[in-house]
């Protein structure tokens, strides 16, 4: 079983976040995008071909499973018996804003699915939720999602105005725009339309 996982930190003090296992690369990305990882994971699509498995996490992985590291022989076992699994504490709907703010992101998310001819529409629970992008899937399904998702996505989005307004986000007063964030839930809508074996930590 061959697999890699990209972990990107952004400084020393993040880089200590990142797991030492022969599988992770740790990429540094010096300065924040406006996609976050996303930018990042259409960047590697190409790369994902090479492995039976892949991933791109944050350095914040761990603290997102309890904090406690992960377990690679575990996680190598449920590669043989899933095509991907999602790493989350919370197996909520996908709901990150609430109020206009939260309207306003549904809005645009659904637009993205027009504009991609994607069945799903949100706040509709999908059948299976990933977050904050902590997946691992086959190289040959990243490579896919790529394509047919996650660029066309960035695409419209770019061509969206309102998703490079800035949002309070975790008590951060308009630190981030809309952007990762409506990213972040396309590989949930991905999922409605493929028949894949899916598990969560």
């Amino acid at each position: 079983m061959r697999y890699q996982i990209a972990q990107v930190y952004y400084d020393d003090a993040t880089l200590k976040n990142c797991y030492e296992h022969q599988s992770v690369l740790k990429i540094l990305n010096g300065h924040h995008t406006d996609y976050f990882e996303n930018s990042i994971i259409s960047g590697m699509q190409d790369v994902a071909l090479r492995y039976d498995f892949f991933a791109v996490w944050s350095h914040a992985h761990k603290y997102k499973i309890h904090g406690h590291p992960i377990d690679f022989n575990r996680l190598e076992g449920m590669m043989e018996k899933f095509d991907l699994i999602a790493f989350q504490r919370m197996l909520r709907n996908g709901r990150i804003f609430s109020g206009a703010v939260q309207r306003k992101y549904q809005d645009m998310f659904n637009q993205i699915m027009e504009g991609l001819k994607m069945k799903y529409r949100f706040p509709k629970r999908p059948k299976f939720v990933v977050m904050q992008n902590h997946f691992i899937t086959r190289g040959y399904i990243f490579k896919d999602y790529c394509e047919s998702v996650l660029d066309p996505a960035m695409r419209i989005i770019n061509n969206m105005p309102e998703a490079s307004e800035r949002v309070d986000y975790r008590g951060k007063a308009k630190s981030y725009n809309f952007k990762p964030f409506l990213c972040e839930k396309l590989m949930s809508a991905y999922i409605e339309e493929r028949n894949l074996k899916c598990a969560h930590w």
